[in-house]
């Protein structure tokens, strides 16, 4: 039975979830355990998305509570534009930090990798200014997480702040400055490698005549899983 359990809290970091394109939280496995809540925290949008990279996703149900609002959906600037970085290593290519998979294996090829440990850099050029909320970066989860303490996160030139590692922790968001207008998301890792499996730069475009549709809602997401064998 615990086996079976296992597989909704995944092998490395738990199944995540998602509303729209704003990180909620992750599932962390707790023996007994058949319920679990992940709150968050305002996001608004108009559905929800549970994400299990590494081994089977079962869900007996999932109840999500929140309230309509006007609220503006935060979109994911960064998804089909160019990626840079200072160097390459092990095939670890810029692309793959914005290829929409959230996968933090490095064997499933999806985390980019420079090639030595001082003065990295990885960046993204959007093509057009956007107003920044956050930058998500998602970490590598089965080896060497304590890689990303201390990276820093800049809007063009506007210093957002920088990562604290936490032990067990594979998502981190970083927010901007209020009114934070950039055109460009650059990540620096100064005096380690740099490995970044999924960036998602959260923000609202600068174009007034943009629309965006909205069906629901404000949310804490409450993920019930039930697990009787």
């Amino acid at each position: 039975k615990q086996w079976y359990q296992r597989r909704v809290a995944i092998t490395a970091g738990g199944a995540k979830v998602f509303v729209n394109e704003e990180p909620c939280g992750s599932v962390k496995y707790e023996a007994g355990l058949s319920s679990y809540w992940i709150k968050c925290n305002g996001a608004v949008g108009s559905f929800v998305k549970i994400i299990q990279d590494n081994n089977y996703l079962t869900l007996c149900e999932v109840e999500v509570y929140g309230e309509e609002t006007k609220g503006e959906v935060l979109v994911n600037a960064a998804r089909g534009f160019k990626a840079s970085q200072n160097s390459m290593g092990w095939g670890g290519e810029p692309s793959r930090a914005i290829d929409g998979r959230f996968n933090g294996i490095w064997g499933h090829a999806s985390c980019q990798h420079s090639a030595g440990n001082r003065n990295n850099w990885w960046s993204v050029d959007l093509q057009d200014k956007y107003l920044i909320n956050s930058v998500v970066i998602h970490n590598r989860e089965d080896c060497c997480q304590n890689r990303i303490n201390g990276a820093k996160v800049y809007a063009d030139n506007v210093l957002c702040g920088s990562v604290l590692w936490q032990s067990g922790k594979n998502i981190y968001r970083i927010n901007c400055p209020a009114k934070t207008s950039a055109s460009k998301i650059m990540i620096k890792r100064d005096t380690d490698y740099l490995t970044l499996c999924e960036v998602q730069v959260l923000g609202k475009t600068r174009n007034r005549n943009a629309t965006v549709s909205i069906s629901t809602t404000s949310l804490s997401l409450s993920l019930t899983i039930y697990l009787t064998l």
